[in-house]
């Protein structure tokens, strides 16, 4: 499920920012020659819920990368872009929205966090009815 939000997170980026970007999801340790998205998990949280269903918040972190010599325009002008294309994600047929979207820039590098939550069922709590057993008592 995590890596399901950062592909949409990574294909919303992309749509948003194009080829000149690049985006990755994990550290790769090369200066990159292009500005970069790094997308990664910071924390996660599941509660359980009535009908074997839970309830999943995620927090994200994706830093950017700027490469121009206006860092600091360049970084605002990132983070108003991001704020739009991360509000909505598609998510298993349907929609999450990103919530507590919050930025800082410092030392020339933005720090983007975006907060997802979602609700999940179980699969393995299907039950087929040929195998549903039932008993009841009469008065």
């Amino acid at each position: 499920m995590i890596n399901d939000i950062v592909e949409a997170i990574r294909m919303a980026l992309g749509m948003e920012f194009g080829d000149g970007y690049e985006i990755h999801t994990e550290e790769t340790g090369q200066q990159p020659d292009k500005p970069t998205f790094f997308i990664e998990c910071q924390s996660g949280a599941v509660r359980p819920s009535s009908g074997g269903r839970y309830y999943a918040r995620h927090r994200f972190r994706i830093r950017y990368l700027p490469i121009s010599a206006q860092k600091w325009q360049e970084c605002n002008d990132v983070a108003d872009r991001m704020s739009w294309c991360l509000e909505e994600l598609p998510f298993k047929g349907d929609r999450i929205r990103g919530n507590e979207m919050r930025y800082e820039a410092s030392q020339g590098i933005l720090n983007f966090y975006v907060d997802y939550e979602c609700c999940l069922c179980r699969g393995d709590e299907d039950v087929p009815m040929e195998h549903m057993e039932s008993q009841t008592k009469g008065r």
